[in-house]
């Protein structure tokens, strides 16, 4: 609820969500999070196994971290547009996880924020993203794609480990990033560059036998 009446006997508005609050709460299959709520702290979620509906509030403006962690009956997620943070771990081993939805005003998408999303097939990051943080992505066994946009400045280590799927990388910058030999490890797919850059690619450091 928005609001709730406390033993003394006055109504109060719900702002906020406190630490693991949810946590372990097996049975739980869904729940809706008012527009009230502005601020939800770390752990919220966290192994709640059966949780498969979940609507977020409005209001919110960052997913802390490990807030899904181990959501295994999750399979789609909205997150709402004015999130601008996608924290560390926050889908960590939400191992049903098959789509999801980050909008334009995300603008980093912290250390292993998706590892261990095994069925989700494909992600759109919007150009909005600036950094994607270490183990990303990493093991998200089904994804196939993935277009990183011109605005992503830094990736970091091991991003997309494990991809094993990941036939397809495309980057739409035509300034390449520092080179991380870590970031696309293990990964056998084509890395794609705007045609008007791969000369840029070519010769920058590190990028040679990739692009």
């Amino acid at each position: 609820p928005a609001v709730f009446q406390a033993d003394n006997g006055k109504w109060y508005r719900v702002t906020s969500i406190g630490y693991a609050a949810f946590r372990n709460c097996t049975s739980m299959n869904s729940i809706e999070i008012p527009d009230s709520v502005e601020i939800i702290d770390i752990w919220v979620f966290k192994n709640c196994s059966s949780l498969a509906n979940i609507k977020i509030s409005n209001s919110v403006k960052s997913l802390s971290d490990l807030m899904f962690y181990g959501c295994i009956g999750l399979t789609n997620v909205t997150i709402p547009d004015g999130v601008t943070t996608v924290g560390e771990a926050v889908f960590y081993g939400c191992t049903g996880l098959t789509s999801i939805y980050i909008p334009a005003s995300v603008t980093s998408i912290g250390n292993y924020a998706f590892e261990n999303c095994h069925k989700l097939t494909s992600i759109t990051i919007p150009s909005s993203v600036t950094s994607i943080g270490k183990y990303a992505f990493s093991s998200c066994k089904s994804l196939t794609s993935v277009v990183i946009p011109n605005s992503v400045m830094s990736i970091g280590n091991s991003a997309f480990y494990g991809c094993s799927s990941l036939d397809r990388i495309y980057l739409l910058s035509e300034q390449p990033f520092a080179y991380n030999s870590s970031v696309f490890y293990d990964i056998e797919g084509a890395i794609i560059v705007p045609e008007s850059a791969v000369e840029t690619y070519c010769t920058a450091e590190g990028w040679s036998n990739k692009a």
